[in-house]
């Protein structure tokens, strides 16, 4: 099961939640927050205030394997499960109680190809999600994910962003690039630091942009 780094600043703040390899192979959320947990450690990176939680691996087994998840898709399965099947399942039991004691989630992912780009999912694109992505290294965001899938009645999305936002919390999903490229850990390290220095948490400077938000109307399965 994963392991969780907590870190707390001098004075009270907000309670932040950074996930890295919710799909095991999706490696740049992973090495960024090692890094970072490292300066942490030396004291070249300094909390001023509130709680910091890094979890860099969420889903061990998967890293391990160098696959995207064991059993089922973790993002597919975040709520709680009575009894427990399967790999995923018994993370999520032990995931919610994470999400359930933070008030801002940044999960951090990749993707496959090389020629992808960094963008966020904002699938709950209320006034604090929407400050949230503006501190964020990304040009481009997608709406829409959850309208999509409550189209199609068979299928739901249990995903870290809809436990969050049932929840009131604060929460935003970004795509760093490709898995195996050096710029997807950049990106994954200096969304993490624009996000601390954004509630007070580090002294950083941060530009704030206002990404093109993308409305998903409808998506096409290629087997």
């Amino acid at each position: 099961m994963f392991d969780t780094y907590c870190f707390s600043g001098n004075e009270k703040g907000v309670n932040i939640l950074f996930l890295g390899a919710v799909h095991g192979n999706e490696v740049a959320g992973t090495i960024a927050q090692r890094e970072i947990i490292n300066q942490i450690n030396q004291g070249n990176i300094k909390l001023k205030k509130g709680q910091v939680t890094f979890i860099p691996c969420v889903n061990v087994e998967a890293q391990k394997k160098d696959v995207r998840f064991v059993d089922v898709n973790l993002n597919r399965v975040i709520k709680y499960h009575d009894n427990p099947k399967n790999n995923e399942e018994k993370i999520a039991n032990k995931l919610i109680k994470e999400i359930n004691k933070c008030d801002v989630l940044l999960d951090l992912h990749s993707t496959h190809c090389e020629e992808d780009v960094e963008f966020a999912f904002i699938d709950y694109p209320k006034e604090e999600n929407l400050k949230l992505l503006s501190v964020l290294p990304v040009e481009k965001a997608l709406a829409g994910w959850p309208d999509i899938y409550k189209k199609n009645p068979h299928i739901d999305d249990f995903c870290t962003e809809r436990y969050a936002y049932d929840r009131g919390k604060t929460g935003i999903t970004i795509e760093c690039g490709y898995h195996k490229a050096k710029k997807s850990v950049d990106i994954a390290q200096k969304a993490i630091l624009n996000v601390l220095a954004f509630y007070g948490c580090i002294d950083n400077e941060i530009v704030t942009k206002h990404p093109q938000v993308i409305v998903l109307d409808r998506f096409v399965i290629k087997k």
